[in-house]
């Protein structure tokens, strides 16, 4: 099975099946009994990576500048507001 996991997460939608997380868990909601032994084994082998997306999509990695204009930085949590500034893409 060769997939992207966008892909993956799309054909599971097409199943019935949404994906979350929770914590360093994922979670399969709807009908589950419809996964195939091979899809489950792409989910254990990719879980880490999906937890990333996850991750991802709800803190987007951001720029951030010193204010003294001398460093560069690129986080997706906040940096301290003292030191850095969040510069618009």
């Amino acid at each position: 099975m060769n997939f992207t996991i966008t892909n993956f997460i799309g054909s599971l939608s097409d199943l019935g099946i949404t994906v979350s997380t929770k914590g360093d868990k994922l979670r399969l909601d709807g009908n589950t009994a419809a996964l195939s032994e091979e899809q489950i084994s792409w989910l254990q082998k990719n879980k880490p990576v999906i937890l990333a997306m996850f991750l991802l999509r709800q803190n987007p990695v951001r720029r951030f500048k010193s204010h003294d204009g001398q460093a560069e930085a690129y986080s997706s949590w906040t940096l301290d507001p003292a030191y850095w500034r969040e510069i618009e893409n």
